[in-house]
């Protein structure tokens, strides 16, 4: 068997399935014309040698990574100019990844560990992109010129250990944008978590997260050792609920792109949406949050143009920091809020990194009716009720007719079926269409790889169809897209207390807390249910009873409630606690209660619950 270290690299189309079922003929010449007339005399020019050609993709092998990157930027840039003048959906882009490693070598073919490294980082990166290994990274360092970004750890499909993989960038080549990248357009998870259901083999068991406007006390917190700031909602001036979408996605937007700087604790949405209902004074919103900085803006809108002013405040003294205006298109908007980001993130930090334009950059959608149907579709799903659930359908698909590349329609399109699906409100899907629901948030992700709530809503549906060890994944990488949103933490402890890994999912749950110390009654059912598997039954009926001051008749935390009460040896309470839940759940039995709030990794904690359950009345 013949081994040899090569450099490798890995290309394919983005989005080869939509363009060959829109024009197969048609990609297939201008696919063999591309590699043709300009990688093949590429990859001659550099000394390599094309290994094969896979449909959407290509492997090539060179002697060396300097080589291997030389002909990538070489591919790229050619690839900008042959798609100038083409239509956005008809444009054939490509992903390429580089890996330095050892590889096995069969007649002309090669396989190995080295090879799938190039592969799995090929598919991280954004259309147009380049992405190297550690390995190919020492070894190009300082001799092609561009700018290199570490992007840390990455956990590959299939290879044992995490890879450390670096973004290139010459100033000669024009990346082609993902069509939204990092694009969390409209309410968060936080709310858009407001629902946790399982589809049950004999029924449906539903753990409900009602959405509620009381929030109840805060914890003692204290200010954090690094910058904190909360973004209040953008004022519109105007009494139109358009607007009102408009300016919310906005604010929430630069929310989850503040969220994704590791050394910036950035408030969760509910928490600050909620304390600037109550009151508009800067310093007493401060002190509420426990921040340093607050962020207000307002949003004009003339046809379609945008003007939006933003101010940076401090917290403590009500000073403005900065304040500063933009004038907006529906081309420019998103380079707007990059801007913004920027600008927040230069005021916290004296020497805080400059963020790349490259990561937070982003192609518009066709027009900004597709983000405003968006934001409609995202905030009628917020409403949980079968009328709204129905229109946030039709919005969410007339903005794909409009863009088929724009990932936020395709991800939220998915979890409102999978919550229609849930609640039985859709006649024409049942539960066998969950794993397309699931399959439409996993085409978000391919599109744009780096969207942290796409990630978050396919741990939540992967829990629902029992793929707990999927779930953990998913979850573990929306921490690692947005590691500073809270809510992307608090399901992390989720998935760890679905595989009984109890200690961890209360310590996750709790870093989840001190992001967000006014928390929707959601954290605290997360919180009952770890500490209930971790056998701390005090501190469990505890925290259900704060869910139920929040969300009376929150289902999850009356059941965690029945059961604690039970092994805290209290049956007068715990019969108390099911009757309340029998009267308002008439199909409550044991199966469904643990079925849809149960452990789905771990049969002894749902034993337990069961024992625990029946001890206190519950039906069979």
């Amino acid at each position: 068997m013949e081994r040899r270290l090569s450099a490798i690299l890995a290309a394919d189309v983005v989005g080869y399935t939509r363009l060959m079922g829109a024009d197969e003929t048609g990609v297939l010449t201008a696919l063999r014309s591309h590699i043709e007339d300009l990688i093949a005399p590429l990859v001659s020019e550099h000394g390599g040698r094309i290994v094969k050609l896979m449909g959407d993709g290509l492997l090539v092998e060179f002697p060396s990574a300097v080589s291997a990157l030389q002909c990538a930027v070489g591919i790229q840039s050619g690839m900008e100019n042959r798609n100038a003048g083409t239509a956005q959906q008809q444009r054939i882009d490509f992903r390429i990844g580089i890996n330095i490693g050892d590889v096995i070598v069969e007649g002309d073919d090669i396989y190995g560990d080295g090879v799938n490294i190039a592969a799995r980082i090929e598919s991280l990166s954004e259309p147009g992109g380049i992405l190297l290994s550690q390995s190919a990274h020492d070894q190009v360092k300082g001799k092609v010129n561009g700018q290199f970004r570490d992007l840390g750890l990455q956990t590959l499909k299939n290879v044992a250990d995490p890879i450390r993989v670096f973004s290139f960038q010459t100033g000669g080549v024009v990346r082609k944008r993902p069509t939204l990248l990092r694009r969390h357009l409209a309410r968060r998870i936080g709310l858009v978590s407001a629902v946790l259901i399982l589809i049950a083999i004999t029924g449906v068991g539903i753990w409900w997260y009602r959405d509620d406007a009381s929030f109840g006390g805060r914890a003692d917190f204290q200010l954090p050792d690094r910058p904190s700031i909360a973004v209040l909602p953008f004022e519109t001036f105007r009494d139109d609920e358009d607007y009102r979408y408009l300016a919310d996605g906005m604010s929430e937007d630069i929310i989850t792109q503040l969220a994704r700087n590791a050394e910036l604790t950035v408030m969760a949405r509910s928490a600050s949406f909620a304390v600037a209902e109550k009151t508009s004074d800067a310093a007493e919103i401060a002190r509420e949050l426990g921040v340093y900085y607050l962020l207000t803006g307002s949003v004009r809108r003339s046809g379609d143009h945008l003007r939006i002013t933003t101010q940076l405040v401090d917290g403590k003294s009500g000073r403005n920091v900065w304040a500063e205006a933009y004038e907006s298109t529906a081309e420019t908007v998103f380079d707007t809020q990059d801007d913004i980001v920027e600008r927040i993130v230069g005021s916290l930090f004296s020497e805080v990194r400059e963020i790349e334009k490259g990561e937070i950059l982003r192609r518009p959608p066709e027009t900004l009716d597709v983000y405003e149907l968006a934001l409609r579709g995202v905030a009628r799903k917020h409403r949980l009720n079968p009328v709204d659930s129905e229109l946030a359908r039709q919005d969410l698909s007339r903005a794909i007719e409009l863009d088929p590349d724009y990932a936020p329609a395709w991800l939220y399109l998915g979890w409102v079926e999978g919550i229609a699906i849930a609640f039985g409100w859709a006649s024409d899907l049942g539960p066998a269409d969950l794993s397309s629901a699931i399959a439409k948030i996993e085409k978000a992700i391919e599109i744009d790889p780096t969207l942290a709530t796409a990630f978050q809503a396919l741990g939540i549906l992967r829990s629902w169809v029992g793929d707990t060890e999927g779930a953990l994944q998913a979850a573990r990488r929306s921490v690692e897209l947005g590691p500073g949103d809270a809510d992307n933490i608090l399901f992390l402890g989720r998935a760890y207390a679905n595989i009984g890994e109890f200690d961890k999912a209360v310590e996750t749950a709790r870093k989840a807390f001190e992001l967000n110390p006014i928390r929707p009654s959601y954290y605290d059912a997360a919180m009952s249910r770890a500490l209930w598997g971790q056998g701390e039954y005090d501190a469990s009926l505890e925290a259900a009873s704060d869910c139920l001051a929040k969300t009376p008749g929150y289902s999850a935390c009356q059941v965690f409630q029945v059961a604690s009460n039970i092994a805290l040896n209290k049956p007068d309470s715990a019969s108390e606690a099911v009757r309340r839940l029998t009267e308002l759940y008439p199909t409550m039995t044991i199966g469904v209660a643990v079925t849809g709030m149960g452990y789905a990794g771990d049969q002894s904690a749902n034993a337990r619950l069961a024992e625990q359950l029946k001890a206190a009345g519950l039906p069979d």
